[in-house]
């Protein structure tokens, strides 16, 4: 299970290998850099090079990393360049754009939440850490930009959504 954290100028993961309901004793590494771009996977993580060597041929959804027997295991790719964010899975093999905060895998709810409440992604990741097993380990972080978005640039980046009193 993973989290995976982006505020808007960091992206952090915890590093927890686990097989199903089995913690493992390996280290995963969920996130990296490459030259100019960040790259980042939830699910199998042994999918993360076929993804990256995707992404740097091209992207071309009609050649995305073969799926294996169940497509919806797959979990998420995310790329992190010039401020922004893309996500695609081999469900919906097209990189979308998405906005800061936001949070993928198994501790996303946890995470998004510390974020709406002041969390930086570091500081997201950890508290998703403290209240789910599925998530653990040390956290590794990457910066992306020397600026992160404001508290109130947060929360109206979601301002349209229910939740914030409107009908």
């Amino acid at each position: 299970m993973t989290v995976i954290a982006w505020d808007g100028r960091s992206v952090a993961a915890d590093t927890q290998c686990t097989f199903g309901d089995y913690r493992g004793p390996l280290r995963a590494q969920k996130i990296v850099k490459r030259g100019d771009f960040v790259y980042g996977i939830t699910g199998w993580s042994g999918w993360f090079e076929a993804w990256v060597k995707w992404h740097e041929n091209g992207a071309d959804p009609a050649n995305i990393p073969a799926a294996g027997v169940d497509a919806s295991q797959s979990g998420n790719f995310l790329v992190f360049h010039e401020g922004k964010a893309l996500t695609c899975s081999a469900q919906m093999p097209y990189l979308q754009e998405v906005g800061a905060p936001d949070a993928w895998g198994s501790g996303a709810d946890f995470a998004i939440g510390a974020m709406h409440a002041g969390a930086d992604a570091r500081q997201a990741v950890e508290i998703t850490i403290a209240c789910t097993p599925s998530c653990g380990g040390p956290v590794d972080v990457i910066e992306l930009s020397p600026t992160p978005p404001s508290r109130a640039a947060r929360l109206a980046s979601v301002a349209h959504l229910p939740f914030n009193g409107a009908a």
